[in-house]
């Protein structure tokens, strides 16, 4: 749900605001915001929305009050960037789990963290989480997918360490279960506690396996996470381990027993058909992203079996949609989402 639409520095603007709370009008339960970075060198766009800093307390609030207006539960998503972070932002140096040399770009991308970085970030997610309390919302989301900081550690790719924090798949899960711990310490029992997960690679997000992600999840439900959220890109689709076992998304409803930890599952969701066959499969929750930016109703428009609209879109359709221009310009980088001829520097 990223979007570059709020402001420099990382207060929620008029238009982040705007965007989202139409889709709790429009009928979603619970409204996730875009990945908030809770420590300034974990910023990786401009226009990111943070909750990194106090000041950003006030702005959110308005954000959480317009959700609930509507009767939509608020969940913040808390980041880190890691290696993915824009160094021009954040004072010039980038670190992660490892160095990271990046061969197409001929340098190197990120250091190795040290002690002091691992231990400050842990702080940085628990201060965020006491953040979006006092700001409102009825819960958060630990971002630990998509290739950033926490996955960065998950991956035996880009987490080389021989330390505590890397080697084995239960060291270089450590990082996650610390994070989680400091969050549930403040929250456990007061705000929903979210943690999304990439169970498998994906496209440059590498370093991953499925069996190691379904003993991550049953971590989780130990814990007693209010919901692990399995973010497939394809919710239906088969682990790429296991092309001829179930849906992914069923290994993870199988292991989960008796645990009271609900299952959301993300990936090209569009169809109400598509909802209840992934409910069926043992799904508890759907999160909706590109479906919908282009439909804020979309709940509403299941629930009366009307026509969707299907991509490309224009700028028109997107902007009554609740997306402000630079929002516009950034779907731009998903391919056939964005009619042609809108230009990247429209106004």
């Amino acid at each position: 749900m990223t979007n570059q639409q709020s402001h420099a520095d990382g207060t929620a603007s008029e238009e982040e605001i705007r965007f989202l709370s139409m889709r709790a009008q429009g009928g979603f339960g619970t409204v996730v915001t875009c990945a908030m970075y809770v420590q300034q060198d974990g910023k990786a766009w401009q226009g990111q929305m943070g909750i990194s800093e106090d000041a950003h307390i006030a702005g959110l609030r308005k954000l959480t009050e317009a959700i609930r207006a509507h009767g939509s539960l608020s969940i913040a998503q808390l980041f880190h960037a890691g290696s993915r972070a824009d160094a021009s932002l954040n004072g010039g140096r980038v670190w992660s789990a490892s160095d990271i040399f990046h061969p197409a770009k001929g340098h190197q991308i990120a250091v190795e963290g040290c002690e002091e970085d691992i231990q400050g970030v842990i702080q940085a997610f628990e201060r965020a989480a006491i953040r979006a309390a006092e700001a409102g919302f009825d819960g958060v989301e630990i971002h630990a997918a998509h290739g950033y900081l926490i996955h960065q550690f998950l991956s035996a790719t880009t987490n080389r360490r021989t330390d505590q924090w890397g080697g084995d798949a239960e060291k270089r899960r450590r990082f996650l279960k610390e994070i989680l711990n400091a969050v549930q310490k403040h929250l456990k029992g007061q705000l929903v506690v979210g943690v999304r997960i990439s169970p498998e690679d994906f496209s440059f997000f590498s370093g991953i396996d499925f069996d190691e992600s379904l003993e991550t999840a049953q971590q989780l439900f130990t814990l007693e996470v209010d919901y692990v959220d399995i973010s497939l890109w394809d919710a239906l689709k088969r682990p790429n381990k296991y092309p001829e076992g179930p849906p992914a998304i069923s290994y993870f409803s199988q292991l989960r027993g008796s645990s009271p930890t609900l299952l959301r599952t993300a990936g090209n969701i569009w169809t109400h058909e598509q909802g209840d066959q992934l409910f069926s499969l043992g799904t508890d929750l759907l999160a909706v992203g590109r479906a919908a930016i282009a439909h804020h109703d979309l709940p509403k428009r299941w629930a009366s079996n009307l026509a969707l609209h299907y991509p490309p879109y224009s700028a028109e359709h997107l902007m009554r949609e609740g997306l402000s221009m630079p929002f516009v310009r950034y779907m731009k980088r998903w391919p056939n989402f964005v009619k042609e001829e809108i230009a990247l520097n429209e106004q």
